[in-house]
């Protein structure tokens, strides 16, 4: 598969967890599915970034203990779109909005993927 094919519903990816994604009772927060806006030297987030097992899910980051294990079915009925990322060990998921041009819709999306994602340890 190349860069921008659609991934196939069948398959399962995975996205990184950091610790301030997680409630108090170490059930994932909305928060891990929202985009982020801008900071230092990064831009705008314009589609979650998912891994194609878990691996790729924290590949390049620190102090990853969870990741989100999905299924590529429970996501496009979101309308959301799934695609394969230039990175072979990554996926694109795009489709949703910035919190800030429409927080109703943003955090409605992110709590749909929260309750379809399944907490693993990261190793």
């Amino acid at each position: 598969m190349a860069a921008g094919d659609p991934v196939p519903p069948d398959r399962t990816i995975y996205r990184a967890i950091r610790g301030k994604q997680l409630n108090s009772d170490k059930s994932i927060n909305e928060i891990a599915f929202l985009l982020q806006p801008a900071h230092g030297q990064y831009e705008d987030e314009t589609y979650l970034s998912f891994g194609v097992d878990i691996r790729g899910a924290i590949a390049g980051l620190n102090n990853i203990r969870y990741v989100a294990e999905m299924r590529v079915a429970d996501i496009l009925p979101l309308g959301l779109t799934v695609v394969e990322d230039p990175d072979p060990q990554k996926i694109q998921v795009s489709g949703m909005p910035m919190a800030r041009d429409d927080e109703a819709t943003a955090y409605r999306v992110a709590k749909d993927l929260r309750n379809k994602a399944k907490l693993l340890p990261a190793q």
